[in-house]
């Protein structure tokens, strides 16, 4: 007989303890925090067989873990599987927590998930002799699909790798080049307003670094302020086209361009760069977005659990660049024929990891609600 249960009826729920500062690449034990691959810790708080959440950040990814293990404050670790195979219950988080979780996440910046979502999330549960039947029958379903799965990751990453080592090479070998600091070649380089402001359901536009999470600005999904916030706003940064947006905390080091002529606000968590003239601002974003500028930004940043890349930092990123526009158009150009290509290829692949992912998750489902039928 198949029962409906909630998670925290068959499992217990805690989370780690430790900061995700805490990490150490040479450490001994797994270290399980928001980031897709874990780092190590020196100890370890856990030594379970487990299934782990991201709590914040990359919210409601799974992972499967049996041993010895360290957990960040934000993880959330399922362990003691009472009733329930925890290979099932994997599958079934994997197919379905993600939907659940999708209204309910909270947080601008760093979007994070509550201990009672958890518990609370309900699914359909059978004797664990037919549970076992089903692991079975969808490991097998499943390990051709998985292998789908991690060689169109791997083609992912080498398009990422390419566009990267591409950008590199032509900032690299541009040929009597400028060099000078940001602070140099910006007429200003600031922040958004540090006060949380008070948001409406119309009124001016206002971003924060979740609008700034790829080379473009999302203005499909933004907050709202009103006049009198504006005004105030506005008298300190009236950001303009052409200007460029850099990601200083969270998802620090991305940059998008200012592409509408559009009158909005920014917070804190975005830095506002506008040229003086001598860089091209389109030039200006290849570069701020480039693997020679990330890298200057990874060695500045401050904290790993929220990462932030202070003003004073940024100013002092050196940029290498061409004095003749008509060179600084020329890698635009080039670099931009290469994103198209890259972009193109990168779309294929992640429609591919849809389809991938909806087939397993509609062979789950299929299972489950076969096998409750029967």
């Amino acid at each position: 007989m198949w029962k409906t249960v909630k998670l925290g009826d068959v499992c217990t729920i805690k989370t780690g303890r430790k900061d995700v500062n805490e990490g150490n690449a040479l450490g001994q034990y797994p270290f399980f925090s928001f980031f897709n691959v874990h780092t190590f810790n020196d100890g370890y708080s856990f030594d379970c067989e487990a299934i782990l959440i991201a709590g914040n950040g990359a919210v409601g990814q799974t992972t499967y873990f049996k041993g010895k293990f360290e957990a960040y404050q934000r993880t959330y670790v399922l362990s003691e599987f009472e009733g329930i195979e925890s290979k099932l219950l994997l599958f079934i988080l994997q197919g379905k927590l993600m939907g659940h979780l999708s209204s309910m996440v909270l947080g601008n910046t760093i979007p994070y998930i509550k201990k009672g979502m958890l518990q609370d999330f309900e699914f359909s549960l059978p004797p664990l002799a037919e549970q076992e039947r089903i692991v079975a029958k969808l490991d097998a379903a499943f390990a051709e699909i998985d292998e789908s799965i991690r060689t169109v990751k791997n083609k992912i990453k080498e398009i990422s790798s390419l566009y990267e080592n591409a950008v590199t090479a032509e900032f690299s070998n541009i040929a009597d080049c400028l060099e000078r600091k940001l602070s140099d070649v910006c007429e200003k380089i600031t922040d958004g307003t540090h006060q949380t402001p008070k948001y409406f359901d119309e009124g001016y536009i206002f971003l924060s670094s979740k609008n700034v999470t790829s080379r473009k600005i999302d203005w499909d999904n933004v907050k709202y302020i009103d006049e009198a916030q504006h005004i105030q706003m506005h008298k300190r940064i009236a950001p303009r086209i052409g200007d460029v947006l850099l990601a200083k905390n969270g998802t620090t080091g991305v940059a998008a361009i200012v592409d509408r002529d559009i009158v909005f606000d920014i917070y804190v968590s975005l830095a506002w760069l506008r040229s003086k003239g001598d860089v091209l601002p389109e030039y200006l974003l290849e570069f701020v977005n480039s693997k020679m500028a990330k890298e200057q930004f990874t060695s500045r940043t401050k904290g790993i659990g929220v990462p932030n890349l202070h003003l004073k930092e940024i100013r002092e990123v050196i940029i290498r660049f061409p004095e003749e526009k008509e060179k600084q158009e020329l890698i635009v150009k080039k670099l931009k024929n290469i994103d198209d290509a890259c972009s193109s290829y990168r779309q294929i692949n992640e429609r591919k990891l849809l389809n991938l992912a909806y087939l397993k998750s509609a062979i789950l489902s299929q299972e489950l609600q076969s096998s409750e039928v029967a």
